[in-house]
């Protein structure tokens, strides 16, 4: 599927906060979590979720460092990505050069123990 590399980046961003910045408490706390269009991260006090534009068929965990890394390095707009043998692979149309980095198929995070908040708290205007 083409995508615009930076409008995924900017999603990984947008839910990086849940990502695990110290030793791993849950497993995969450290990974994106791609599932049914979304990508998913949870470090047990923090679980942010976010449609990708990825095809529901892109499903597995992906360490995060490894894969902004990569998406970072690529100097062009529009990449394709795609699942292959257990790697979230990602290409530049017209260039013979592929990269990957290693899905998990099991998505272990517990993202769907996370309840839905009965109230909301308004945060600063400048957030």
């Amino acid at each position: 599927m083409r995508i615009n590399r930076e409008q995924l980046l900017h999603t990984l961003d947008s839910v990086s906060p849940g990502l695990a910045t110290q030793n791993e408490t849950v497993d995969q706390s450290k990974c994106f979590a791609f599932r049914k269009g979304k990508v998913y991260t949870f470090n047990e006090e923090v679980c942010c979720r976010m449609r990708t534009g990825l095809p529901a068929e892109v499903h597995g965990a992906v360490k995060a460092e490894p894969l902004l890394k990569l998406l970072r390095q690529i100097p062009y707009d529009e990449i394709l990505v795609y699942m292959e043998e257990g790697y979230f692979r990602v290409q530049v149309e017209g260039k013979r050069t592929t990269a990957g980095v290693r899905m998990e198929a099991d998505i272990l995070l517990p993202v769907n123990d996370v309840g839905k908040p009965e109230s909301w708290t308004p945060l600063a205007e400048e957030f």
